[in-house]
């Protein structure tokens, strides 16, 4: 008889081969007329149904958030919008830094995927003198006591570094994630959607 051994892990596992002596099999007495075996009763298996799966203790139910609760994280994190928009303005890139997760990824509205370290270096290089930088048109939208996400359009106005002036606006959707009694931005995408 071969026998095969497998593990039991997703991994593969090299196989062993384990030989067995055989059994020997007790005599049969011949006999000159065959005799049938008698019919055994089939035993019919109730159908099994699945046991449902047990909630996970690390994940338990979101437990609804009061509207209280809702119009507290709204008023809080359309503040830390307002506060990321006003330091990319006067160049605060440690109000930026203190704002953004240090797992941060965003889409840029040129379309380049930026970390954490990325974007601040972008506002570091930042040389535009602005005369205003203001969200219009937020809209934070609670999904959990410790998750939400924010859209809104920024309009920016101001001369480059070369005199050149510029008068822009970008649509953004921010994640932002509550961590440790904290709320980050985690991740980020915007839009340019017009210049004059």
């Amino acid at each position: 008889m071969l026998v095969l051994l497998v593990s039991a892990h997703r991994l593969p596992a090299p196989i062993q081969e384990i030989q067995e002596s055989p059994t020997p099999r007790p005599a049969v007495p011949k006999t000159k007329r065959s005799v049938k075996p008698k019919a055994t009763p089939q035993t019919t298996l109730a159908p099994q149904t699945p046991s449902p799966t047990p909630q996970s203790k690390a994940s338990p139910p979101d437990a609804a958030v009061s509207p209280a609760e809702q119009a507290a994280i709204t008023t809080l994190l359309t503040e830390m919008e307002n506060r990321w928009e006003a330091s990319v303005a006067s160049h605060n890139v440690s109000m930026v830094d203190s704002l953004v997760a240090d797992d941060y990824v965003s889409v840029s509205s040129a379309g380049k995927v930026l970390n954490k370290t990325e974007l601040l270096d972008q506002l570091k290089k930042d040389t535009n003198v602005y005369e205003s930088a203001a969200i219009e048109n937020i809209n934070v939208r609670v999904v959990r006591a410790d998750f939400a996400i924010a859209t809104g359009l920024t309009r920016e106005k101001g001369k480059t570094n070369e005199g050149k002036a510029f008068n822009r606006s970008f649509r953004f959707t921010d994640t932002w994630t509550k961590r440790s009694g904290e709320w980050r931005c985690s991740n980020a995408q915007v839009v340019k959607v017009s210049e004059k």
